[in-house]
């Protein structure tokens, strides 16, 4: 994701960068609307091993993201 951003020149923002059912829920779909298409796998996530707390999967996501950006040569 942050090589991504980097290459693309985008900024690390929820309007930017989003998981598949961010923007599933912008388009009015929800996890029991019946489409196949849909995905919901990364909605919520564990924050991190051996952690039981589940955060949203695109804050966590996007926060690695910003990690590796500040911290690594991209």
């Amino acid at each position: 994701m942050a090589l991504l951003i980097t290459a693309l020149g985008l900024k690390l923002t929820t309007d930017t960068v989003m998981i598949h059912c961010e923007a599933a829920l912008l388009d009015g779909y929800d996890p029991y609307s019946g489409d196949a298409e849909t995905r919901w796998d990364l909605w919520y996530m564990r924050d991190s091993p051996g952690n039981g707390l589940m955060k949203p999967g695109g804050d966590i996501l996007r926060g690695k993201a910003r990690w590796y950006l500040e911290h690594q040569k991209i």
